[in-house]
């Protein structure tokens, strides 16, 4: 609420009430509003505390990909590495115990070692 508010104060109630529901950042929007209201929900009429912290984390990352989408190719950005991340970790094959770091850079870079 104080980072909504603190906008407000900014840029003006209309302008960010027409910033929130802009097309890149609605989903963003209604995902933390829903959170916040549910956050609340939880925590003081339905008094569940673990329901309420799982509303919080959401609403937090609502909110931090709302902020991203204020930055030019962020949010492409940080969707091209969760998923360049994701599909590295389930897609290489683990590699053997004779695995050599070292030998297999000097192969990649085409450098040859001297025998001395």
């Amino acid at each position: 609420m104080m980072a909504i508010g603190s906008t407000l104060f900014l840029m003006g109630p209309m302008k960010q009430l027409s910033n929130m529901f802009a097309k890149t950042r609605v989903i963003a929007t209604v995902v933390m509003l829903s959170a916040l209201v549910l956050t609340l929900c939880s925590a003081f009429w339905w008094r569940k505390n673990v329901l309420a912290l799982m509303f919080v984390i959401i609403q937090f990352c609502a909110m931090t990909w709302y902020s991203i989408s204020y930055i030019p190719y962020a949010r492409d950005a940080i969707v091209k590495c969760a998923m360049e991340s994701f599909l590295r970790q389930t897609f290489t094959k683990r590699r053997k115990s004779s695995y050599n770091p070292i030998k297999t850079q000097c192969s990649y870079l085409n450098l040859s070692v001297l025998n001395i």
